[in-house]
């Protein structure tokens, strides 16, 4: 018969590997908040910039630039981040498992 809790139990052959848990922590939001901020925070005050080069304003085409360099940086900072972290669990994952295998 089997106990359905909490605890670590082992995987029986066959089974398939649970799903990791989704991680939403302070890294997450803190990068939704500079999307947010660089897809309508600076478009809106992209008026006021008033550029004009050879008679065509340019306003609008720097901010889009600034933005598309900035969902680029948002997306290497998440992916450096989350491989430190996945390394970090790794690590400590193995070391918990050849601490009990060796006891």
């Amino acid at each position: 018969m089997r106990h359905h809790h909490h605890a670590k139990r082992e995987k029986e052959p066959g089974e398939p590997a649970p799903w990791p848990q989704p991680r939403f922590d302070r890294v997450t939001v803190v990068l939704l908040l500079v999307w947010i901020a660089a897809s309508f925070g600076v478009s809106w005050f992209a008026r006021d910039l008033r550029q004009v080069v050879i008679g065509w304003p340019v306003n609008f085409w720097f901010v889009a630039q600034g933005a598309v360099l900035t969902f680029l940086g948002i997306v290497v900072a998440y992916a450096t981040i989350r491989n430190r972290q996945e390394c970090s669990d790794t690590r400590d994952g193995a070391q918990t498992d050849t601490t009990n295998e060796s006891a």
